[in-house]
């Protein structure tokens, strides 16, 4: 438990939230967070929004890399007509089964 107080920022009022928290919740400088009150309890949270948007990015990124590796190890030309041209379907299919739509 780490005790704050609330400061004046600008017409606002703020309060500095401890680096080892944020971390813990994996969120940066920037991020969008999602704030509500809660019985009581001011609860402060990721957006699952920006964080989805995130990691659709990055798997995507993943599955290009790993379907040009496949095709290297084939022997086949990555960039010719032979390269992977599937990566919608793989998305999809990531995306299917990460969000259990």
């Amino acid at each position: 438990m780490t005790t704050t107080n609330i400061r004046k920022w600008g017409n606002s009022q703020g309060l500095y939230i401890p680096v080892d928290y944020l971390r813990q919740l994996g969120i940066k400088i920037n991020d969008s967070v999602t704030i509500n009150v809660e019985n009581g309890t001011i609860v402060i949270r990721r957006n699952d929004d920006f964080s989805a948007k995130a990691m659709a990015v990055k798997s995507l990124r993943e599955i290009r890399e790993k379907a040009l590796l496949k095709k290297e190890s084939e022997g086949s030309d990555v960039y010719g007509k032979n390269a992977p041209r599937d990566y919608k379907k793989e998305y999809k299919e990531y995306l299917d089964e990460r969000y259990n739509v």
